[in-house]
């Protein structure tokens, strides 16, 4: 028997420009909060549940980039964001070898084309052969995506979120750009991390994430039936051996 979902809060984060006696706010119609007062790199939304350990389980976490934000997680991303890419990447052992298994997928078009359910797709998985045991394999996967399948020009007003699951307490310094989010790469101009968990199978950050796991699962899964032998590659840097991208219709 399933326990009843305990009750989830959405709350809008933000710090001020500078030292302020007051705290400005406007409010439209369609739920959108402006904070002229905001700083717009540390606006975030967050959708949380309290556990009995008395700390709270952050659902997902989007930042806005913009002084503007909705306690509507789905509504926030179409409100701050045009594109989507979620990444998750799955480790396991597999014949004596480590190895990580990438997946992304992707919202095909711009958000503003969807008015109701937002479609995504299977953009592209990668095995990462032999990660390093001190480099978390997730970054590694960010990497490999970031170099291959952001070729398209992003803007101020034609910004993609990045939704990734892991480095949470890190996302907002790489989304400022004070630190890379591997070896010496930073994000690039107007892409943005976004925190979910699987867990949160009601906003489309989680959805995503929960698709990435399973492709990933399932890659795993053939390979062991089909009892592939890992490739030997040269291919990567000083954190794995290298990488083999996946096509999709092989999965």
């Amino acid at each position: 028997m399933n326990s009843p979902k305990k009750p989830r809060s959405e709350t809008i984060y933000f710090t001020t420009k500078g030292e302020v006696s007051e705290i400005q706010f406007d409010y439209d119609n369609e739920g959108n909060l402006y904070m002229p007062d905001a700083d717009p790199n540390t606006v975030r939304v967050e959708k949380s549940y309290s556990r009995a350990s008395g700390k709270d389980k952050i659902l997902t976490s989007v930042f806005t980039s913009a002084a503007s934000a909705n306690f509507e997680i789905d509504k926030t991303l179409r409100e701050s964001y045009a594109y989507v890419y979620s990444i998750d990447t799955n480790s396991l052992n597999f014949k004596g070898t480590k190895i990580s298994i990438c997946t992304c997928y992707a919202v095909p078009a711009h958000l503003k084309h969807y008015t109701k359910e937002i479609p995504f797709n299977l953009l592209a998985s990668y095995l990462i052969i032999n990660p390093k045991p001190e480099i978390n394999p997730e970054c590694i996967g960010w990497h490999l995506v970031m170099s291959h399948n952001t070729n398209m020009a992003f803007s101020e007003l034609n910004k993609l979120a990045v939704i990734v699951d892991s480095e949470k307490d890190s996302l907002l310094q790489f989304n400022q750009r004070l630190r890379p989010f591997y070896n010496n790469c930073h994000l690039k101009d107007h892409v943005y991390f976004v925190y979910a968990s699987d867990k949160d199978k009601d906003s489309l950050p989680g959805q995503m994430l929960k698709m990435c796991h399973n492709v990933s699962n399932q890659i795993a899964k053939k390979m062991k039936e089909d009892d592939i032998n890992i490739p030997s590659v040269s291919n990567g840097d000083q954190n794995f051996d290298g990488y083999v991208e996946i096509n999709p219709s092989q999965k």
